[in-house]
């Protein structure tokens, strides 16, 4: 049976993979995307040259047919760039498992542009889509049904209760494991599942551990460049635990260490374990767009 499926798989691989590569090389077209870590969104552009048609109203409803059946590889070309966590980016992630891939592109032909227009000189029409990054993509990659806990300490430290917790990690760092010697401090990256240390490499947070709602509403980190965390009070609150990142981790540098008496506090209590599992965690770090 696994025979007789394989050959089947393999094709259907090869065939959505030839679908994200149709438009790669459209002299027409052409493509701009970024992403907002703060907002969580990928934003991308598309513009279509209509120059060559004698009906402007024709090649708008032409163009647009173009872009519905073309906006999923678009897609999927646009978020392959992005890192989806600590060793993987999103196209090496639907390389090891191609069924990511059918769910990215599906994702991309439901989508409608935010908005469409032509320019002044009638011979480009421009389409944003704008795709957010919760629920939306991160429910590709994060499927678990129940969260696991974070460790537990019994014996007494000295915390409090906190609403939120926010790492301060602007700046280079060390790389965890690479001898300091041979690598330049590099700064840290944002990406779609990031994981949380303390500096001797225990887990303090991961996908895994949150509950999906909270996953799906906001993900496991948020990102911003601004000090002012106020600014994401709904998720981090007016009291949250301050601590300073101490090294990086993984080739893409997305996940981030801190001081052990930092994780302790989070772990003493069950109030500030239930931080984690709703995701209340800020990452103040450089430009994100």
């Amino acid at each position: 049976m696994v025979k007789k499926r394989l050959p089947f798989l393999l094709s259907v691989i090869i065939i959505l993979a030839a679908a994200v590569n149709a438009d790669a090389d459209d002299p027409k077209v052409k493509k701009t995307s970024w992403v907002d870590w703060d907002d969580g969104v990928l934003i991308i552009d598309v513009e279509v040259d209509i120059a060559a048609s004698t009906s402007p109203g024709k090649a708008r409803v032409a163009a647009e047919e173009y872009l519905r059946q073309t906006i999923g590889s678009i897609f999927c070309n646009a978020l392959y760039e992005l890192n989806l966590d600590s060793y993987r980016s999103v196209k090496e992630a639907v390389e090891q498992d191609g069924r990511l891939l059918a769910a990215l592109l599906e994702l991309g032909r439901t989508a409608r542009p935010l908005n469409t227009y032509l320019n002044t000189t009638l011979d480009t029409l421009t389409a944003r889509y704008v795709f957010r990054f919760y629920p939306d993509i991160i429910g590709v990659f994060a499927r678990h049904t129940q969260p696991y806990d974070p460790i537990e300490i019994l014996e007494y430290v000295p915390t409090m209760d906190y609403t939120g917790i926010v790492i301060y990690a602007k700046g280079e760092y060390p790389v965890h494991g690479e001898d300091p010697a041979r690598k330049n401090p590099e700064p840290f990256n944002p990406s779609l599942l990031p994981k949380l240390f303390t500096t001797e490499m225990e887990v303090v947070a991961e996908a895994a551990m949150m509950d999906p709602v909270y996953l799906s509403g906001w993900g496991t980190f948020g990102y911003t460049d601004s000090t002012d965390y106020l600014t994401h009070k709904e998720r981090v609150g007016a009291a949250p635990l301050f601590t300073l990142a101490r090294a990086v981790f993984g080739d893409n540098r997305t996940d981030l260490l801190i001081p052990v008496d930092a994780a302790r506090k989070i772990f003493a209590t069950p109030g500030n374990r239930e931080l984690i599992r709703q995701g209340r965690i800020l990452v103040i770090c450089d430009t994100l767009n």
